[in-house]
């Protein structure tokens, strides 16, 4: 295999050819491979920027960078696979993915697993005092959508429940256009990364598998602990 050095285009390329190889991939690869020769990018990130742009997902580009971020971090580290809100804040990212409401969804439930986490140790008035600033920060996220009208009635109707189906499509979704991406990168310039970058495709590869089939079957536990959480919430706001 033909590997690269840092300000150096493959052996035997010019620049421009390996711009031109480059494009054929979608114009996310120059950028990123670029940025890896002259800004010392690691072989992760370059992977990530490139899959990054070359998956036309609904949502910010940050959503679907956590996204990866967790997915690796779940696939790698025991501890955050023991952790149920960590399981949690994967799928209210997925949530987030879902056109017009994935980002009041996200909104709403990143706050839930923050009060969940902040509030594991807290007990009686202490725990109460923190549930209503929680409820009183998820409205005030909600009044930033203008479109879900009356943000403290939205609020009181929310059901996690009701996004389970849009969770498991999100999460099909998600796997799916990254493992489509990482195949394309492997397809137009497997003959030029280095082997340690084409390990690290190989390897996110396997973690979109695994968590295609892990968090399904997680996605029910998942979707009880938010609808939990967010019910002492709303009960604060209904007191």
């Amino acid at each position: 295999m033909t590997n690269t050095t840092q300000g150096q285009p493959p052996s035997g390329w010019t620049w421009a050819h390996f711009k031109a190889v480059s494009l054929e991939s979608g114009q996310w690869i120059w950028g990123t491979v670029e940025g890896g020769f002259n800004e010392k990018m690691s072989g992760s990130q370059i992977i990530v920027d490139a899959v990054i742009g070359c998956i036309p997902l609904a949502g910010d580009v940050t959503d679907v960078r956590d996204l990866i971020a967790f997915s690796i971090g779940l696939s790698e580290d025991p501890k955050k696979r023991e952790d149920t809100w960590e399981w949690g804040l994967f799928g209210v990212l997925l949530l987030a993915l879902m056109p017009v409401f994935g980002g009041v969804i996200k909104g709403v439930g990143r706050l839930v697993v923050k009060f969940a986490r902040d509030a594991a140790k807290l007990t009686g008035a202490v725990r109460a005092a923190k549930l209503a600033d929680a409820a009183k920060s998820m409205i005030e996220v909600l009044n930033h959508f203008k479109f879900v009208g009356n943000a403290e009635k939205w609020f009181l109707k929310l059901r996690f429940t009701d996004y389970q189906g849009k969770m498991a499509w999100a999460l099909d979704e998600f796997t799916g256009r990254v493992s489509g991406a990482l195949n394309a990168i492997k397809s137009k310039l497997g003959h030029v990364l280095p082997d340690s970058m084409l390990q690290r495709v190989d390897a996110l590869k396997y973690t979109m598998a695994w968590l295609r089939v892990e968090f399904k079957k997680r996605i029910p536990d998942v979707i009880a602990k938010l609808d939990g959480q967010l019910r002492e919430a709303r009960a604060c706001v209904l007191a």
